[in-house]
């Protein structure tokens, strides 16, 4: 869908060849955790130790706005009993924070600027779906609103926009729309 929100699975399948090393069984971890009080889980592996992998994977599995199945129906994460259940079911913000460390060094911006950077960048991306309800809407209030959409009534944020492909390289065809 967006770059930052919804962003699909494209990047996953990019790194889901023959040397993939299955790591699926940290979305049963992390599904294990949703909705109960301890729902937070810290991935903390040292450098080149594939954090930025587990991320698109988690992307690609949890993303509402992609149909991610064939890429799961043959990894370990498939034998579970909550595998259906999350699948492709939540909104999902997947932000590269090396991204915009880099875009404040090149600006020559401090760090304590990154946080605005990031709420700008994520309005873009709300406002590109169609998800803001007025073009002043403050963009952590459009968040809570959103977060509190169940997926199955509509809630799963969709870009609104026409022709042949998506920000992911996905070919679709038509107009897709968000549910407001």
């Amino acid at each position: 869908m967006g770059r930052y929100v919804n962003p699909g699975n494209g990047a996953f399948k990019e790194i889901d060849n023959e040397d993939y090393v299955d790591k699926t069984m940290m979305i049963d971890l992390i599904n294990s955790s949703i909705c109960k009080k301890n729902k937070l889980t810290c991935v903390s592996m040292p450098h080149r130790f594939g954090k930025t992998f587990i991320a698109k994977m988690l992307v690609a599995y949890y993303d509402c706005s992609c149909k991610s199945e064939p890429l799961f129906d043959d990894k370990k994460i498939a034998g579970t009993k909550l595998y259906k259940e999350h699948l492709n079911k939540h909104n999902v913000i997947y932000l590269e924070m090396s991204e915009f460390i880099s875009k404040a060094r090149e600006k020559k911006r401090p760090f304590s600027d990154i946080p605005a950077m990031v709420k700008e960048a994520l309005g873009k991306d709300l406002a590109a779906c169609g998800m803001l309800e007025s073009e002043g809407e403050d963009v952590d209030t459009a968040l809570i609103r959103i977060a509190g959409k169940p997926k199955s009534g509509g809630g799963c944020l969709r870009h609104r926009r026409v022709g042949r492909g998506d920000p992911r390289g996905e070919k679709r065809r038509g107009r897709t729309e968000g549910v407001p």
